[in-house]
């Protein structure tokens, strides 16, 4: 069903790996459910700063950030898309170096090499990455307040659910 390179020269294979996109969205909540019900997870547990899920992860821990309001946010509003980021506000410089157009909004998913220089970051940017650059923006919304459609919200979500489970995202979605 197509190719699986730019040039048009391979074809495109059942092992060759996709994005899933937001096709992800629902199995990561089944896997955050899961976890609630299994008495692993609170969905009031707080994600952030002092006391949340992610505190002592070696990277996201480590994020400086200056928006206290981030430590508001809870496995329940990431869920529900009011975790406080949204991606309709403008956030990337006109034009978002190193691409020659501004990208639109404020999703770093969609402006990869953006983040990636200005975290000072390597190639292909990570997921870890991709949320730091959202919790040095800071919020947009304070949690709980305001619906936005938010990929990294999701991506957040499984990187909760890596911590929690100290498995993968993939071993864990697998396995449960």
């Amino acid at each position: 069903f197509g190719n699986a390179d730019l040039a048009h020269t391979e074809a495109t294979e059942p092992h060759h790996l996709f994005r899933l996109a937001s096709v992800s969205k629902p199995i990561t909540g089944i896997a955050i459910m899961t976890l609630v019900q299994n008495g692993q997870l609170s969905l009031s547990d707080h994600v952030f700063g002092p006391g949340g899920l992610l505190q002592n992860h070696p990277y996201l821990g480590a994020v400086s950030y200056t928006d206290t309001r981030l430590n508001n946010v809870t496995i329940d509003q990431l869920l529900h898309h009011t975790g406080g980021w949204d991606r309709d506000i403008n956030c990337f410089p006109n034009p978002t170096s190193p691409y020659t157009w501004q990208q639109p909004g404020c999703d770093p998913i969609g402006a990869p090499l953006y983040v990636s220089q200005m975290l000072g970051e390597t190639n292909p940017v990570s997921k870890y990455a991709l949320i730091r650059f959202l919790m040095q923006h800071g919020l947009d919304h304070d949690p709980g307040t305001m619906y936005a459609y938010s990929n990294i919200g999701f991506v957040t979500l499984g990187v909760v659910i890596e911590q929690v489970t100290g498995m993968t995202y993939e071993e864990y979605v697998e396995s449960a």
